[in-house]
């Protein structure tokens, strides 16, 4: 048996005894031989062994990979966590071949070729494969393997698994999201061009630039990606559009820049620019050419000054919102005087009603032609104007 001693210094001593007995020629009992084994340091080794296999176990089962140990690609240990991935019991993997977790053939002989070739040169085997759960569900994994004794494959390989199948689909879905992005960026109408400060925001380069861009200024992308703002467009600041991205860089709100002129010695136009910043710090400008429009504008401006006709634009609330020169030159008041009354005030009492019916029609969205009313003049006199009306809703 064994028993504990204590020492002099007061430290404790195991020791193994055993006693044999001795006897007499009579056979009577005469005494016993004691020996004792001194095995304090077994028991040392014993009790520190068996708290690190306690510590290893629960580390195999409790860490959050799949744990287990194959013998020829037979299953002999697997964690609890490795179950659950793959949705067998302990009792239903124990004793089977590996193939169990495969979804072909194929893939099981694939693997096994691979991951063995990489442990013999390298130490350990590490692929992306597919297992197929009990339920029969693909998962997809990352294999990574180890021999207990490099020199002898047949003690067994030590193997965790990664189930990596929610990060592949994150991963999908990331790609789905930036390829319809991509789809998006090229195929919008308006200009699209992405910048990235330099210089602590003193210039922008270009990161980005989508085919509408590329249409309306006459460039490539890859003539402008990676060069500053004000290399490719030098007049950027005169416009005042380096002022605006710096602007939306430092705060981080939107800004609308309405249709600004913009010209250097290649190119020149009417741009309107919405910019606006993303998360990642780069600022998205927005834009469209405005020159056709503006042209059109300049065009109807020009008409709507020359027309010797009397022009106007008047609100529902019964006020002139815009007056060609021809008002004044006919009523004699001048532009301010116009737009101060009511629009009824410079009509004759007696037509009044007539011109309250017209705004009711105008209001149901209907025209009216011909409308015969007397126009008071500055002077005092009133002269008699035919008057066709439309409406303009947006307005």
């Amino acid at each position: 048996g064994e028993i504990e001693m204590i020492r002099p210094d007061g430290s404790v001593v195991t020791f193994h005894m055993t006693c044999t007995p001795q006897y007499n020629e009579d056979g009577e009992y005469d005494g016993g031989i004691l020996v004792s084994h001194d095995v304090t340091d077994y028991k040392k080794v014993k009790k520190e062994n068996a708290e690190h296999e306690a510590k290893l176990k629960s580390i195999f089962q409790a860490t959050p990979i799949g744990i287990g140990v194959v013998i020829n690609r037979v299953i002999h240990m697997v964690n609890d966590r490795f179950c659950s991935i793959v949705g067998y019991s302990r009792e239903e993997l124990i004793g089977k071949s590996s193939r169990i977790v495969y979804p072909s053939d194929e893939e099981f002989n694939r693997v096994g070729t691979t991951k063995y070739d990489k442990v013999k040169s390298n130490g350990i085997g590490m692929i992306e494969t597919c297992f197929m759960r009990k339920d029969g569900t693909v998962i997809d994994v990352i294999l990574s393997s180890s021999p207990i004794d490099q020199n002898d494959l047949s003690v067994g390989v030590t193997f965790t698994v990664l189930d990596i199948t929610e990060q592949r689909r994150f991963e999908q879905a990331l790609l789905d999201s930036e390829r319809r992005y991509k789809d998006l960026f090229d195929n919008m109408k308006n200009g699209v061009a992405v910048y990235e400060a330099v210089d602590d925001g003193h210039d922008f380069k270009f990161k980005d630039f989508n085919k509408a861009a590329e249409n309306l200024e006459k460039l490539k992308k890859e003539d402008v990606v990676g060069k500053r703002l004000t290399e490719v467009f030098p007049g950027a600041v005169e416009m005042g559009i380096l002022n605006l991205l710096q602007k939306v860089w430092k705060t981080g709100t939107s800004e609308y820049c309405e249709p600004t002129y913009y010209h250097d010695e290649r190119i020149e136009g009417w741009r309107e620019n919405y910019l606006y910043k993303l998360p990642t710090g780069e600022v998205i400008a927005v834009y469209n050419d405005m020159t056709e429009r503006k042209k059109a504008e300049e065009e109807r401006d020009r008409l709507f000054n020359l027309s010797i006709d009397l022009l106007c634009v008047s609100g529902f609330d019964g006020y002139l919102r815009q007056a060609n020169p021809a008002w004044t030159k006919t009523l004699g008041w001048s532009k301010e005087e116009l737009f101060k009354k009511p629009y009824c005030e410079l009509i004759h009492p007696d037509d009044r009603l007539k011109v309250e019916t017209a705004y009711t029609l105008l209001k149901k969205g209907q025209t009216v032609q011909n409308l015969e009313d007397r126009f008071l003049c500055k002077d005092g006199s009133f002269r008699w104007i035919s008057c066709n009306m439309f409406p303009l809703p947006e307005e």
